[in-house]
């Protein structure tokens, strides 16, 4: 990984999304963006997005990071580029977001789709892993879990907070209770799928001004620990790879 990722992922983040305007007019404020890898990554929360009634806040760089994997290793990527309405955890399943996510399943040779999500900065792993308690990925859960551990995370309950993961903890289990991406991708398209929430302090890399927590004076120069980003993002690209190698990769790794 070069030097210039770190601002790369910025300059990203900046040009790409727009947290809180709606789609121009006639526009699906969808970014869609087919790739060459049997790989999916979503992030159905870059934006602000409504559930429940509520506006609820984006999951902050979480469109930078799915791009710039699209851009770098060719995986296909989907993310909201504007405000979305409804959340696409909240819309029976009848939302544009997950038609697109169904048309890339069925237009290309996916063999995972990874959803990607952001946690606060305060709780306590690095990365929550949720697959609706081995539901819906057995079939590379271990060898993602695996591809983290080979960066340095743990699921070691006595690790350090930033370094630990959490495997479908009861809040991020992928899907246990919520109409998600990955409850959807499993149950109606047949592939594995999984949800993974990424702390604040393995994710942002410099809060934007106009992010959620900026204009209500939360933090607003805060920076995420780029190491523990370097190694997320390397995690990702482990994962990526070898589902690329082989279809089978749980039972290789074996």
């Amino acid at each position: 990984m070069d030097d210039h990722w770190l601002p790369a992922l910025t300059a990203l983040e900046r040009e790409i999304v727009r947290y809180d305007d709606p789609p121009p007019t006639g526009a699906s404020g969808l970014a869609i963006l087919p790739g060459h890898r049997p790989v999916l990554l979503s992030a159905p929360h870059a934006v602000r997005h409504r559930r429940d009634g509520l506006w609820k806040r984006e999951d902050e760089y979480t469109a930078a990071i799915v791009h710039w994997l699209h851009e770098r290793l060719g995986v296909h990527a989907l993310y909201p580029t504007h405000r979305i309405d409804p959340d696409p955890h909240d819309d029976d399943d009848q939302g544009a977001y997950k038609q697109a996510v169904r048309d890339l399943v069925q237009a290309h040779d996916i063999r995972l789709v990874l959803d990607v999500h952001g946690a606060r900065g305060d709780r306590d792993f690095a990365l929550a892993l949720g697959s609706i308690y081995g539901e819906t990925c057995a079939p590379y859960e271990t060898a993602i879990i695996r591809a983290f551990e080979m960066e340095g995370f743990h699921t070691n309950s006595r690790a350090s907070s930033l370094d630990r993961i959490a495997i479908n903890p009861s809040r991020y289990a992928g899907g246990a209770r919520r109409p998600t991406v990955t409850r959807f991708v499993w149950q109606q398209l047949g592939v594995p799928a999984m949800q993974i929430e990424i702390n604040a302090w393995a994710r942002v890399v410099a809060r934007l001004p106009e992010s959620y927590e900026a204009l209500r004076g939360v933090a607003p120069d805060f920076r995420g620990d780029p190491a523990r980003i370097r190694r997320v993002l390397s995690g990702l690209m482990r994962i990526v790879e070898a589902v690329t190698i082989s279809p089978d990769i749980e039972s290789e790794a074996g």
